[in-house]
């Protein structure tokens, strides 16, 4: 039998459920993302085409070029002040420059294209670390934070034909300098598996805060 301690105990454990299932009702996935050129797109549209019949026919599929930096879950009402902070960081910093250099593989991303230089991501991300109080405040969990990105043309790879796909990829130079200049915010719509824009942020330019230093 129960004390009267113990039934207290048991109901506020039930209510601190019924809170918490309460505070994850309504929440959306979000993802901030790297605004990619088309000049990319088109360079790995070349590259993954010779492969694509033969991915297919096994059961899988080249993904979108994606450069995710940071996923989140949000009510759709927080979206006003969540743009507002976003907008807040972002526009005070810099563009910086990256590369793509080769592939690399690994459980999870069977395929990927390694990024040479992740300083300016790791950077964004430990500006972005301080909206996670602001995120748990309202019941939406931590940011993920990607510190070191990749972008990820494969997910899986059937058992028969993965080590000729990625010997083959192994064996390409494939080298582009890049430049972060844009990000996007994007909300996942799950019931139809799309995804909408929200917001576009731009960096400043490269350099412009040392010339604004130098000529005060």
């Amino acid at each position: 039998m129960l004390t009267r301690e113990g039934e207290h105990m048991i109901e506020v454990a039930e209510n601190k459920s019924v809170s918490s299932k309460r505070e994850l009702v309504g929440q959306q996935s979000y993802e901030l993302k790297l605004v990619l050129p088309v000049e990319l797109k088109q360079r790995l549209e070349q590259v993954v085409e010779p492969f694509r019949g033969l991915i297919e026919q096994y059961g899988s599929r080249f993904l979108s070029p994606d450069l995710v930096l940071a996923r989140f879950q949000a009510r759709e009402e927080m979206e006003p002040m969540l743009i507002r902070w976003l907008n807040r960081i972002l526009s005070a910093e810099e563009s910086f420059s990256f590369a793509f250099n080769n592939y690399g593989s690994n459980p999870g991303a069977r395929l990927y294209w390694r990024l040479q230089d992740t300083e300016g991501f790791r950077r964004l991300a430990d500006k972005l670390s301080v909206l996670d109080a602001w995120f748990e405040g309202n019941g939406s969990g931590r940011m993920q934070l990607l510190r070191e990105p990749r972008l990820v043309l494969l997910q899986d790879i059937h058992p028969l034909i993965e080590r000729r796909v990625l010997m083959a990829f192994s064996s390409y130079c494939h080298h582009m300098d890049m430049e972060a200049t844009e990000l996007e915010l994007m909300m996942q719509d799950s019931w139809v598996g799309t995804a909408k824009r929200v917001c576009r942020f731009s960096l400043l330019p490269a350099g412009l805060r040392r010339r604004e230093t130098d000529n005060d």
